[in-house]
């Protein structure tokens, strides 16, 4: 080293080319051979006194060749840092693939070679891109405070590329682009606004919505604003806020959102508000007669001439409305001849019925010698008895138990009522009552006897043997 300065001293001081010539050829042997001693004698060396021996003859390049020489890529990063050379130390970062030094110098590199940076970023495999949030935010302050003509937003490419391509779930990651691509006020509005609506869409339940949503009020994104409104469920304030910029057309596009079809009441709530800007526009110098007609029409005829009548103002002739006025009467005619024609089909039936009663009260059924209760299987003649429609013939008490002995809770409540009133005055009852209770369905094929399929069914183990073979 002490060498090295000598012959450049002299270097300095020489003023013959000739001489210079041959002190530059001495320079670069003795530099060979000082690279060549520290490959030859590396294990030897102790490095922290190597970096001292070498920073104080202020040598760079050999101090650099060192660095390298014992793989110590930090300090060659950090020099190639200091030094301002992004492209060697975008180099070194890649070759060494270590994410702490990419999050510690993320910064700088991105400020002031975004885009050889983010090219590096991603072709390190082990990067963590929350990480780097902060400093693509840095980046994102410095973008925006220049002149951003034909520019690149390279911190939103990254995020881009993250989200895309890798598909993170971290809801940072969305949230930090959306932030980007809607505070970006240096793009046209309307492109801007679909881009940010198209992002929106493509992710969804990915960003916190509320928070976007509280971004694009702040930054005037109206078409983002709308379109958060409406899949927050928050239909009638999407469409308050489209009306309050003269955006009929966005109004009518939220309120034609499927998962209203459900809440007609509100959807003509919101139809209506559409309805009376849709009336006022350009101060009602509009043609009433077609904007009328536009509006039940579009509406799918969900609002009709009754409710825009309120709507109009005192000035409007109903020369201008008497199609449409005319056009509703006749629907008016026709809906009431359905009613009546329903009416009278009503009354129709009602007399029908009035019949099969009347009929049903002569109807009797004949009952073969020797019959037995469905129940007992004794001979049904001995005791009081009842005949159902079914066929099925029951003794009163027979009935009456099975009753009670089934599931139907409801059924049996209405005997044992009838039951404890009958114990405590025998007046207060009627025999009829009884039998309008028990004759309402039959025990053995109604729903009575169908829900106890999955009652417990007890086996007689005698009986049973017989049926083995």
């Amino acid at each position: 080293m002490r060498q090295l300065n000598e012959i450049e001293e002299e270097i300095n001081g020489e003023r013959h080319l000739d001489d210079v010539k041959h002190l530059n050829d001495q320079k670069h042997l003795l530099g060979t051979q000082l690279h060549v001693f520290l490959k030859s004698h590396l294990d030897c060396l102790d490095k922290k006194t190597v970096y001292q021996i070498i920073s104080k003859q202020n040598r760079d390049q050999d101090l650099l060749y060192f660095g390298k020489l014992v793989k110590d890529y930090e300090f060659v990063l950090s020099h190639w840092i200091r030094q301002a050379n992004w492209f060697e130390a975008l180099n070194v970062l890649l070759t060494m693939q270590d994410p702490e030094s990419a999050y510690t110098y993320a910064s700088v590199l991105l400020v002031n070679a975004p885009e050889e940076t983010i090219h590096v970023w991603m072709k390190m495999t082990n990067l963590n891109p929350v990480e780097l949030i902060p400093s693509l935010l840095t980046y994102f302050t410095s973008y925006q405070r220049q002149a951003r003509k034909n520019k690149r937003n390279y911190a939103l490419v990254y995020l881009n590329w993250c989200v895309d391509e890798h598909e993170y779930e971290d809801p940072i990651l969305y949230n930090t682009a959306l932030y980007m691509l809607i505070t970006d006020n240096d793009e046209d509005n309307e492109h801007h606004g679909l881009r940010v609506i198209e992002f929106l869409d493509s992710h969804r339940d990915k960003y916190d919505s509320n928070f976007i949503l509280r971004l694009s009020i702040k930054f005037h994104k109206v078409r983002v604003s709308i379109y958060l409104y409406t899949q927050l469920k928050l239909y009638k304030d999407a469409v308050d806020l489209a009306l309050s910029r003269q955006m009929i057309d966005a109004a009518k596009q939220v309120v034609e959102t499927s998962e209203l079809d459900s809440n007609v009441k509100l959807k003509k709530s919101l139809w209506r508000e559409i309805a009376k800007a849709m009336l006022y526009r350009d101060n009602g110098n509009q043609d009433i007669k077609h904007t009328v007609r536009c509006i039940i029409s579009e509406s799918h005829e969900l609002l009709e001439i009754k409710d825009l009548l309120p709507l109009l103002d005192e000035f409007t002739t109903i020369a201008n409305l008497k199609d449409e006025l005319i056009r509703s009467l006749e629907k008016h005619g026709q809906s009431m001849s359905r009613i009546s024609t329903q009416i009278q089909q009503s009354l129709r039936m009602k007399k029908d019925i009035a019949v099969e009663i009347e009929t049903f009260k002569e109807r009797y059924r004949t009952l073969e010698p020797g019959i037995s209760c469905s129940s007992c299987e004794k001979l049904l003649q001995t005791r009081k008895f009842l005949v159902f429609p079914c066929g099925h013939c029951f003794h009163t008490d027979c009935l009456i138990k099975a009753i009670l002995n089934s599931n139907d809770y409801n059924f049996k409540s209405l005997i044992v009522n009838f039951q404890r009133r009958l114990a405590k005055d025998r007046n207060s009852v009627k025999p009829q009552e009884l039998e309008l209770i028990i004759t309402r369905k039959c025990c053995l094929c109604s729903d009575i006897n169908i829900n106890t399929i999955d009652d417990y069914m007890n086996i007689d183990e005698n009986e049973a043997a017989k049926w083995e073979i």
